[in-house]
């Protein structure tokens, strides 16, 4: 029996992972099960066999797992277990980690993975090097994502990369007698590791080196998912980081991770960013959300009026003040309690309900604006790194990875998130009555509120308590910029759906519009294929996008013409950021004409951002 027993768990082990050559040469195909995941994945070799600047669904879908293996797991040498465990499954050798993945995560490292193999495509073998940031799990790293410098690259993603890079060419260096002359890589990431990605993968693709080995850039394969911004535009122009059409960048406009570094200091993404998530549904784009949800976990899906599953985002609604700001003294007033000011009236719901009505705003232009406003508050990039980047460096690296226990962050989340839902409605109506001494001792008593719960005692910290506290007039500047500006919109809009407004960065959220586009998921995706290397490989899916604008500037006279393989939905103008989006594709003004920033959105809820500047009508995003 127990020979049965065995035999048959030798013939589930190797029906787990499927592994089989066809074609010329030795194309492998590997259909298996992601380490630490039900889910099962497609791997082609054939994938590589077509130039890099074509997006394909399937090596995107592929791309996401390695990234996800890329997730810290376990302790020790034994974090990388599961990228390990993937890259082995489909066929790479030589896995090698650098040290930061051996120990523990520190404020300004960055763990890596990398592992090669030898492709065959078409009777002409190449090797193809895989690199693997680590994504998720960072612990302490996470810090990094706060430090921006003063100039140049976003700081702590740009040390991570070079921390990449460096390890690549030692890799490289050790290996490359073994490899075949047409290097191929592939790099994957993310969120924080898709910032690092986006680098590491900007920068071979420029120098097309890795050491003294070259490749060329459209040899290069890179995949972020939720990408933050890492380049500037004081070292990379716009075009260029564009033009490396190779990497491709999958996010949601919806994810506010996506929106830092902020715009509004130069931050850019290098390659393309591959806009497959629709922003909203639209009734051309139900089926793909209908698609979408079948692959989505419950937690981050719900029900409407009518019983209907739906994704938790599409509940999001954005308010707008729709009172005049004097009225506000007819909803209560206040009074100093123990030496705080709180205020004494109707409730934070009854508030909203009083005082706002529903704005046309996405989550998209909610948390673009509200990055504007944070950059007002501020001030600047520099008064940034001088007053707010040691103190938030200092609190997420302690929390995360320092001297308190493993789950003090998650702590500290709970007790913030709570003594904001407890104080929101102070903090809503000092904002709207412009009280910036109210508001800034109520945001005062949150933080030493925080410290004190959460036992973040001051021999550990230092002088971090005050430091936060000198940052407070920073926070304070950036909610009236949004009253002043957009009438409170911001601070509405996410009070009011502070509990879905993070959904979109999820890696579940992601995964489930890249499985409802590729066609070993979703059988009926609208899509061909590419014949390559005597087999059918994977599709190829056109992505559908704006593909021009024409801003036409006679005199006082504008007009806007989008040209799309999708019906444009809306076109909308601004002739300032900090103005709001006004509807149209024509208008007419009595001044010059500057900038002019345009938005569209397709038929398919997809929206598009575009700089109209001295007769040339750019894309943004």
């Amino acid at each position: 029996m127990k020979k049965i027993i065995a035999f048959l768990l030798s013939v589930l082990m190797v029906f787990s992972v499927t592994v089989c050559a066809y074609g010329q040469g030795n194309t492998a195909v590997v259909d298996g099960v992601v380490p630490s995941s039900e889910s099962k994945y497609y791997y082609r070799d054939s994938y590589f066999s077509i130039d890099a600047s074509e997006y394909l669904p399937s090596l995107s879908t592929m791309s996401f797992w390695l990234a996800e293996s890329g997730s810290a797991s376990g302790k020790g040498e034994n974090q990388s277990c599961n990228a390990r465990e993937l890259l082995g499954q489909i066929g790479f050798d030589k896995f090698e980690v650098n040290k930061d993945f051996t120990t523990v995560p520190g404020t300004d490292t960055m763990g890596v993975a990398m592992a090669y193999k030898t492709i065959d495509l078409n009777g002409v073998k190449s090797t193809l090097l895989a690199i693997v940031p680590r994504s998720t799990n960072y612990g302490a790293e996470w810090a990094g994502n706060f430090t921006l410098g003063a100039s140049g690259e976003a700081a702590g993603f740009s040390t991570a990369a070079k921390t990449i890079e460096n390890f690549a060419k030692e890799y490289v260096a050790k290996y490359s007698k073994n490899f075949y002359d047409n290097l191929k890589v592939w790099i994957v990431g993310y969120s924080r590791g898709a910032a690092v990605a986006n680098l590491v993968a900007g920068h071979f693709s420029e120098s097309q080196k890795i050491g003294t080995v070259s490749v060329n850039k459209e040899n290069i394969y890179a995949y972020t998912f939720e990408t933050p911004a890492g380049a500037n535009t004081s070292t990379v122009s716009l075009s260029k980081a564009r033009s490396f059409t190779n990497i491709h960048n999958i996010i949601s406009s919806n994810d506010l991770v996506t929106k830092v570094a902020p715009k509004d200091w130069n931050f850019i993404r290098y390659g393309t960013d591959e806009e497959i998530i629709p922003e909203t549904r639209t009734s051309s784009n139900t089926k793909l959300f209908d698609t979408a949800l079948t692959f989505l976990p419950d937690s981050f899906a719900t029900v409407d009026e009518n019983g209907k599953r739906i994704f938790a985002t599409e509940k999001f609604q954005a308010k707008k003040l729709n009172v005049s700001i004097s009225t506000l003294s007819k909803l209560g007033s206040w009074k100093k309690v123990n030496g705080s000011y709180v205020w004494d009236g109707v409730d934070f719901n009854t508030a909203i309900k009083m005082i706002t009505k529903n704005s046309t705003k996405t989550m998209s232009d909610v948390w673009s604006d509200t990055f504007t406003v944070l950059t007002i508050g501020v001030g600047s990039r520099k008064n940034y790194t001088n007053k707010l980047q040691k103190p938030l460096r200092l609190l997420l690296s302690e929390t995360l990875g320092g001297k308190y226990s493993s789950d003090t962050f998650t702590i500290v989340k709970s007790v913030l998130s709570s003594q904001i839902n407890e104080k929101k409605t102070d903090i809503l109506m000092a904002a709207l009555s412009g009280k910036k001494s109210y508001l800034s001792s109520i945001l005062q008593d949150i933080i030493n509120d925080v410290v004190s719960k959460c036992g973040l005692d001051s021999s550990v910290y230092g002088d971090l308590g005050e430091e936060l506290v000198d940052a407070i007039p920073l926070a304070v500047n950036a909610i009236l910029a949004d009253v002043t500006l957009y009438g409170g919109t911001e601070i509405f809009s996410l009070l009011e759906n502070i509990s879905i407004m993070f959904n979109p960065h999820y890696p579940a959220q992601c995964r489930s519009w890249l499985q409802a586009m590729d066609i070993n998921y979703n059988p009926n995706v609208d899509a061909g294929k590419v014949t390559g290397v005597g087999v059918d490989i994977s599709q190829t899916k056109t992505v559908k996008k704006i593909l021009f604008i024409k801003t036409t500037v006679t005199k006082n006279n504008v007009s806007i013409s989008p040209t799309s393989d999708l019906p444009v939905q809306n076109v909308a103008w601004r002739t300032s950021k900090l103005s709001s989006w006004t509807t149209g594709s024509t208008f007419s003004t009595t001044s010059s004409i500057g900038h002019i920033y345009i938005r569209i959105t397709d038929s398919e809820g997809r929206i598009t951002y575009w700089d109209y500047y001295k007769g040339t009508t750019k894309k943004t995003n």
